[in-house]
């Protein structure tokens, strides 16, 4: 069920609840936090049923890159990872999330360990894995 209410002067906050996971946001006008909260539930509701849109790892890696990054102190270096991650591993990059398995990340680490130390890997692979962990990319999104 969504919820819209009124924050200060010109501000609006939707919140949606379905199957005890909650999300809101704040618009500018009640019709831009109504139109958000309906497409949230949806997804939501299509999550519920295992239905995900078909966003591809460079679509979560940008998105990440834009909207996470900037929060932490190495934006700059997580930034250029995920570009060179994206440059230099298309084939996986530009697969659907949900069609990315084990041994496609097995390749990706076998093919960078040639080329670099484990403890770069390392670090790679902790923010891919951040990546997948995060919300938009756990939970699908529209845009």
């Amino acid at each position: 069920m969504a919820y819209i209410r009124k924050l200060g002067k010109d501000r609006w906050r939707a919140q949606v609840e379905r199957a005890g996971v909650r999300r809101s946001a704040v618009r500018e006008t009640r019709r831009a936090a109504e139109d958000w909260a309906a497409r949230e539930e949806a997804a939501l509701l299509d999550a519920k049923r295992g239905v995900y849109p078909a966003n591809t790892l460079r679509d979560a890696m940008e998105k990440y890159a834009r909207e996470v990054s900037p929060t932490k102190r190495r934006e700059r270096n997580e930034s250029n990872r995920l570009t060179a991650f994206c440059r230099d591993f298309p084939q996986i990059a530009d697969k659907v999330i949900s069609d990315i398995r084990t041994p496609d990340l097995a390749r990706w680490r076998d093919a960078r360990l040639a080329k670099v130390t484990p403890a770069s890997v390392e670090r790679d692979l902790r923010l891919i894995s951040h990546v997948f962990a995060t919300p938009p990319c756990a939970a699908g999104w529209h845009h």
